[in-house]
């Protein structure tokens, strides 16, 4: 699944959507785009990937796990 959270301005705006059984599926991969306004939704065990501009034609990513 890839969910992009970008026009999301509360938690409010998530409630229906079906995000949280998507998240805790163990069996789905999901990719998430501005995790960050899922707050208290987002699960303990993920791996998350940052994005950074360095130059023009540049970027550097992390990865850390969280469990």
């Amino acid at each position: 699944y890839h969910i992009d959270l970008y026009r999301v301005e509360s938690e409010k705006d998530l409630v229906g959507l079906g995000i949280e059984e998507i998240i805790n599926d163990k069996n789905n991969i999901v990719a998430i785009e501005w995790a960050e306004k899922l707050k208290r939704l987002m699960p303990k065990k993920r791996i998350d990937i940052k994005f950074y501009y360095e130059k023009e034609n540049s970027r550097k990513l992390t990865f850390s796990l969280t469990t």
